[in-house]
């Protein structure tokens, strides 16, 4: 329809119920997480969780009409980040951790974190830790920005200890060492 003739515009989710679409403008749940763009009928919502899967709809009024709704929604699936060890790195001296998600946005920025707290900020959705190191033992979670929410601290990362047999430690050298 031509924009001037359009009264209202909103964003709804669509429930299962049989009840009136409520506007996520008006919704307390969305407070402060959504934006509409009606020149366009796009719906932004930041700091989305698990709760916000579901389907999404736009719909309108005009002069001449009430409730005009698109046949189908977006459908939004989001998942809990997780922190993965890939299966590559297992078993060797470095291992690579990565902050996994099924939500697509961006810009993405992650914050990763060690024994909950702040270890280090960056692009990149992955870190690498040497596993000989006693330094890097410890719980790991991430965080992608845009979100509150952080991983649950599923990776605990041992160091791995190394010995070297005594035939192999060569005469010259102690064969106690402290490292």
């Amino acid at each position: 329809p031509d924009h001037s003739s359009v009264t209202q515009r909103e964003w709804y989710r669509v429930q299962s119920s049989e009840a009136e679409p409520q506007d996520l403008s008006k919704d307390p749940q969305y407070s402060g997480r959504v934006a509409f763009w009606t020149s366009e009928c796009a719906l932004t919502v930041k700091n989305v969780s698990v709760s916000d899967s579901g389907v999404y709809n736009f719909r309108f009024k005009t002069q001449s009409s009430d409730w005009i709704s698109a046949p189908s929604g977006v459908h939004l699936t989001v998942t809990d980040l997780q922190v993965k060890v890939d299966p590559n790195t297992e078993g060797q001296r470095e291992v690579k951790l990565t902050c996994s998600f099924t939500c697509s946005f961006s810009p993405y920025n992650f914050q990763w974190y060690k024994n909950g707290q702040n270890l280090k900020t960056t692009n990149e959705n992955y870190i690498v830790l040497d596993l000989t190191s006693l330094r890097d033992e410890g719980s790991y979670s991430c965080r992608a920005y845009e979100s509150e929410r952080r991983s649950p601290p599923v990776c605990k990362c041992q160091s791995k200890s190394v010995q070297i047999p005594p035939s192999q430690v060569s005469n010259k050298m102690d064969k106690t060492h402290n490292f």
